[in-house]
């Protein structure tokens, strides 16, 4: 009983990988805890008295919740299809900047990060008030340590497409001039909507030390792989148009920035940087050949 409704998922789950189906989850886990219920009622480990009550309770529960997955993908889909237009051109001058080596990456990371916040909230709504201290850094015998970053003046007229540029008197609020920088807007100011780790992630990239690897798409898993084992990992700016449109999940494209940036600072955490580089790397030279070898060949999908 229990393997028919995962036989359903299962083909269902496959015809499009793509595609999320929160009611067809909630259905099966309720089969299947009915099932494993009553199998307890039947051997006497589950008194039937108020059984039926707390089934009904049970999937009432999961269909709300499948109803309030959907209704909140529903909103955050809208929200990326308003949104989406106005993004669309102040990204493709941000790229542009940075291909020009204008800009660099962590102000790359930056300006995408502001941009749709002023896009979201107007303008200067992005900010939260000034920060009493900036971001810590890193020791640096617990990361891999770069080259630190340069980061072009907020005055630069060319930043105008991306962001649109702060005024004497918001300068003044968050302890700036005309002659500060992209890096020095993030270490001064409270971002709207936005984790403390960001910051903390943005302000140790400039400093080189944060090992990130700035993509403008979604890596494939093996190259995911390939930069743990050698202590890099990605940030990925999405800006095409099929993404600025697309709810990952629960994400659109901003949260997945953020997502990666919070898997960078989980990276570092508690001085465990090299155990996990380690690890990777044992799973790109030992495991990765013998997926490639034999597990992916005898269980495909499966495995």
């Amino acid at each position: 009983s229990i393997m028919l409704p995962l036989g359903y998922y299962r083909r269902c789950s496959h015809r499009d990988q793509s595609v999320e189906l929160p009611w067809l989850r909630s259905a099966f886990l309720s089969a299947v805890l009915v099932l494993l219920v009553l199998s307890l009622q039947l051997i006497g480990i589950v008194p039937f008295g108020g059984l039926a009550a707390s089934l009904a309770a049970t999937c009432a529960g999961t269909a709300a919740k499948a109803r309030g997955q959907d209704s909140k993908h529903e909103r955050l889909r809208l929200r990326a299809e308003s949104e989406a237009p106005l993004l669309r051109p102040r990204f493709a001058a941000l790229r542009q900047l940075f291909d020009e080596g204008s800009v660099s990456a962590p102000d790359a990371c930056a300006l995408y990060i502001l941009a749709f916040l002023a896009v979201r909230f107007g303008r200067g709504g992005w900010r939260a008030g000034r920060r009493r201290k900036p971001p810590p850094l890193s020791p640096k015998k617990c990361v891999l340590v770069g080259s630190p970053f340069s980061s072009a003046p907020l005055a630069d007229k060319r930043l105008e497409a991306v962001l649109e540029p702060l005024t004497d008197r918001e300068l003044t609020k968050l302890g700036l001039d005309e002659g500060s920088t992209i890096q020095d807007l993030v270490i001064a100011a409270r971002l709207k909507q936005v984790p403390e780790h960001v910051s903390v992630c943005l302000a140790n990239y400039y400093a080189g030390l944060r090992p990130l690897v700035l993509l403008w798409r979604v890596p494939s898993s093996e190259e995911v792989l390939n930069m743990l084992a050698s202590g890099h990992r990605c940030v990925s700016a999405l800006i095409s148009e099929q993404a600025l449109h697309t709810v990952y999940g629960h994400r659109d494209c901003l949260e997945m920035l953020l997502h990666d940036m919070a898997h960078m600072e989980h990276f570092v955490d508690e001085g465990r940087y090299w155990q996990q580089v380690g690890f990777f790397e044992f799973l790109r030279s030992t495991v990765a050949p013998m997926h490639e070898g034999q597990w992916l060949v005898a269980y495909g999908n499966r495995w």
